[in-house]
């Protein structure tokens, strides 16, 4: 493999978009070994040219098997260098001829059967130029294609030396454009259509559209327009909303490759849009039936005339997100968070509150659960509105307590949105290659993905699933806890899943197990699976037929280091402050 590599700086092969790519020496690497031990075929019903006072020297039935011994790319700024090394090309039974319809010239018509006809030593030099076509990456031949070797036949009758002589330059030329036909699809393969098809993402569907393509002798550059499209649920969408300025769409420099095969770009534009789409579509704003669980917990809250306790939080304006090297900074202004009431019979709003969240967003790779990882940091939530009726103290510092509260812990509760996101995994099957993510990168104006490419039967992937295990403890009065192991044939993390009763598998942690509360007496089933770093799923979930009520007591359940099913909701609310109002 050859590719040459230069300074960041001098680069050429840049280009614009909302999505950007790039393949890099390892990318093209990837497609050398893919291409090389191929064998090709070829088949035309001939092959002729004028030669000489003849009006037609040629074979017919012409047919080649191509092994491809060896194939090395470069790049530069004209295009795609393709060297390939041939093993030894072979054909057979053709005929070959020549026609003349001027009898009185010296050239004599012909027909003879080829018996076979060998290529060793050949070699093939051409270069393409990628280009978009039809919305994907085409590549097309630049000049002519030059093939080198030792031509052998065995032709029936006739000094084979005289009729090479004719045609010998004809089949050569045959040849390079046989191989030139073909090259530029196996490549195309490998360099577009596999990573450029639209696909489901979670709760997304993006279609990529190919606007821009370029070339260095660094990189294989791509410009791309996603169409994007919001496919989770919806909370309550209002789709005649729109956004403001989505901010920047820089040309990324994808200068933290080391050693990656290719790196996919998302601009600060693109990720505005996709916040503005999945805003329009209700995803930030939860109706009564989402935030049930978070109603219960704060009932005790407020007056006990207070009942029927329901909430509604929205965003009136898109989130808005400005991508630096440090993190993503993100603004979620005219955040609403509504809670009624039913008080002596009616339909009461006991807390409205309006503001403004922002924080820091870090993108990372998490190998432990092979995923994509949000967090979240230096949340603020700024209050502009705040009205809260039949609340728990008469204190007159009750509401600057509240108020406090919600800025400094409550804060927590709308980037707890953010972390229930779906997140990718950053391992990805495509037909008989494996993409793996190996970093996240943000700089000024857009984030960066780095990736491998592996063949599916590379020694380096595994195909073998952990096999999985898990203890059943009871944990208080109606909990049950849970602590899980798994084997597997190799080093490296493992991620787990559980669920209760079929109701739904939990997302993957590599939490060493988990407290599930609010179960009910009698019989259960609890079902937990692993899964290793290549996302070889347990095929036989460890699963455990228990009676709540018969269930041993574990000691300690903190010993498992578990995560609760519903830590979102562990508010301290003991920082609140505030005591619980009694009426006289």
């Amino acid at each position: 493999m050859w590719v040459a590599w230069i300074a960041a700086s001098a680069l050429a092969g840049t280009v614009e978009g909302g999505m950007q790519a790039a393949f890099f020496a390892d990318g093209v690497g990837f497609v050398e070994d893919r291409l090389s031990g191929l064998d090709l075929s070829f088949e035309e019903d001939r092959v002729s040219a004028a030669v000489d006072c003849y009006d037609e020297v040629g074979v017919r039935d012409f047919n080649l098997e191509v092994p491809v011994r060896s194939v090395a790319l470069g790049m530069s700024g004209e295009g795609l260098a393709v060297d390939v090394d041939f093993g030894e090309i072979h054909g057979e039974d053709m005929v070959v001829y020549g026609l003349d319809s001027d009898y009185l010239d010296s050239c004599v018509e012909f027909e003879g059967d080829l018996e076979y006809l060998s290529l060793v030593n050949g070699h093939l030099s051409l270069t393409l130029a990628p280009v978009v076509e039809d919305g994907g990456l085409g590549l097309e031949v630049v000049g002519t294609p030059v093939v080198e070797g030792e031509l052998d036949t065995d032709i029936a009758w006739f000094p084979d030396d005289l009729v090479l002589a004719w045609f010998e330059e004809e089949i050569f030329a045959a040849l390079a454009d046989a191989v030139a036909a073909s090259v530029p699809e196996l490549a195309r393969e490998y360099l577009g259509d596999a990573l450029l098809d639209g696909q489901d993402y979670g709760d997304w569907s993006v279609g990529l559209a190919l606007d821009d393509v370029a070339i260095d002798p660094s990189r294989l550059a791509l410009g791309i327009t996603p169409d994007v499209a919001w496919t989770g649920e919806d909370g309550c969408p209002d789709t005649s909303r729109t956004g403001g300025d989505p901010g920047r769409t820089p040309t990324l420099a994808f200068e933290a490759a080391d050693g990656s095969s290719l790196a996919v770009g998302v601009t600060e534009a693109m990720l505005n849009e996709l916040f503005q789409e999945a805003w329009r579509q209700g995803y930030f704003c939860f109706t009564e039936d989402n935030l049930a669980e978070f109603v219960d917990t704060v009932q005790d809250w407020f007056d006990p005339e207070v009942g029927d306790l329901r909430a509604t939080v929205g965003l009136g304006e898109p989130p808005r997100v400005t991508v630096e090297a440090d993190g993503i900074a993100a603004e979620f202004g005219d955040v609403e968070i509504h809670l009624t009431g039913e008080v002596d019979g009616a339909r009461t709003e006991v807390v409205a509150l309006r503001g403004d969240v922002s924080g820091v967003i870090d993108v990372g790779v998490d190998a432990g659960i092979s995923s994509l990882t949000l967090s979240v940091r230096d949340l603020a939530f700024a209050i502009d509105e705040l009205e809260a009726d039949h609340l728990l103290s008469d204190d007159e510092d009750a509401e600057v307590e509240l108020r406090h509260f919600v800025e400094t812990q409550g804060a927590g509760m709308v980037g707890g949105l953010l972390d229930e996101v779906v997140l990718f995994n950053s391992l990805y099957y495509l037909w008989d290659m494996v993409l793996r993510v190996d970093a996240v990168n943000t700089t000024a104006g857009g984030v960066e993905v780095y990736l491998s490419l592996f063949d599916a039967d590379d020694p380096e992937v595994d195909g073998t699933p952990p096999d999985t295990r898990v203890d059943v403890w009871r944990s208080g009065a109606d909990g049950v806890a849970l602590e899980w192991t798994a084997t597997d044939d190799r080093e490296g993390p493992l991620a787990f899943s559980y669920q209760l009763d079929g109701g739904g598998w939990s997302t993957w942690t590599d939490d060493a197990g988990a407290v599930i509360t609010g179960v009910e007496p009698g019989a259960h089933t609890v079902e937990v699976t692993s899964r290793d770093a290549w996302l070889n799923e347990d095929p036989t979930p460890a699963t455990v037929r228990f009676d709540l009520d018969s269930l041993p007591e574990q000691a300690d359940a903190r010993a498992c280091g578990c995560g609760g099913s519903q830590a979102w909701l562990a508010w301290p609310l003991g920082l609140l402050g505030l005591r619980r109002r009694r009426r006289a």
